[in-house]
């Protein structure tokens, strides 16, 4: 099974693209005397897409924002999955920010303030964070002149989840879809039995079903825990199937089949880049049809066929889309 970043990438941006879901890993990192303030029900998510087009490159990338005592707040939250820690990961921030405030500083009045901005690294990386999170840490300051430097270096600091080291997460209150995705990000890319947090999970996996669009995020779950299992599909789908509610089984069946299937279709075509991403491709083809069915209904008149014409990389950007779409049509805008 993969184990690159990939997988995580994608299950954090669809678990966490649901602003509640967000809300809750927020919650659980920021000051009880900021979360207080800050009104959760108007949290909504910001397209990165519209803010700037020099944005870290990462897929993971999710940006919100929410009022607070009458202003606005921006929040950043970001998964970093690399085994390294980024020396400089304060810089990537900063530049996000400066193009947030730049840009509202051209739609602001003149004496209006700035947006607040709140940067979030989820890391749940093997290795402890070594990387600074203070951006004045960054600089060498030299002791003798730290009071006359100190106000002249841009003070600002990251908000870090630990997320591997940090306690349970499958206990106490919480919005069941994101103790499940913080669950299983903690877990997934380290311990090869995911069995024992799969048991842990089975009341949270219940909740999530029964969500409004629970069998879109259930197929989700499934593809990440098939795809960063140590074991065989098939054990994983197994084990998968015996601890999820019984009207998700179908879904998770049809993950783990379309999984398998590209994973002997990847041992057939070992050698011939054009058989494997010939299989990829079949594979998008079927998990974004099956979505589409599952949120909008019947799949409309010739998607199908324009899906077998579509190539693999704008494959994957119509099946993230899917999470934030209203309408059948935002898939394409």
């Amino acid at each position: 099974m993969s184990r690159n970043g990939q997988p995580h990438d994608l299950f954090f941006k669809a678990i966490f693209s649901n602003a509640e879901a967000a809300a809750t890993a927020l919650r659980r990192v920021l000051p009880p005397s900021l979360a207080h303030h800050i009104d959760w029900s108007g949290m909504e998510p910001v397209a990165t897409e519209s803010v700037s087009a020099d944005l870290v490159g990462s897929r993971a990338d999710l940006v919100f924002r929410a009022p607070l005592a009458g202003r606005t707040v921006w929040f950043n939250l970001m998964l970093e999955h690399q085994s390294s820690v980024p020396r400089r990961m304060p810089l990537r921030f900063l530049r996000y920010m400066l193009s947030v405030w730049t840009e509202a500083d051209g739609e602001l009045a003149a004496d209006d303030p700035l947006p607040l901005i709140v940067p979030v690294v989820l890391y749940h990386g093997a290795r402890p964070w070594t990387g600074p999170i203070a951006f004045q840490d960054m600089f060498a300051v030299p002791e003798h002149l730290r009071d006359a430097l100190d106000p002249l270096v841009p003070t600002f600091r990251l908000v870090l989840d630990d997320l591997y080291r940090a306690g349970p997460l499958d206990h106490g209150d919480g919005m069941a879809l994101a103790i499940v995705g913080l669950s299983l990000l903690k877990h997934a890319p380290h311990d090869p039995d995911l069995r024992p947090v799969l048991d842990r999970l089975i009341p949270h996996l219940g909740q999530v079903a029964r969500m409004p669009q629970g069998q879109i995020y259930f197929s989700q779950i499934a593809r990440y825990v098939l795809l960063v299992g140590e074991q065989s599909a098939p054990e994983v789908r197994d084990a998968l199937l015996r601890r999820v509610p019984r009207n998700m089984a179908e879904v998770v069946m049809t993950a783990g089949e379309q999984l398998i299937a590209q994973g002997r279709a990847e041992g057939l075509a070992k050698g011939r880049a054009e058989g494997r991403a010939e299989a990829r491709a079949e594979t998008l083809r079927a998990a974004l049809i099956k979505m589409v069915r599952l949120k909008f209904g019947d799949v409309p008149d010739g998607f199908a066929a324009r899906v077998e014409q579509t190539d693999p990389d704008t494959l994957e950007r119509w099946s993230d889309r899917i999470f934030d779409a209203q309408r059948f049509e935002d898939l394409f805008d």
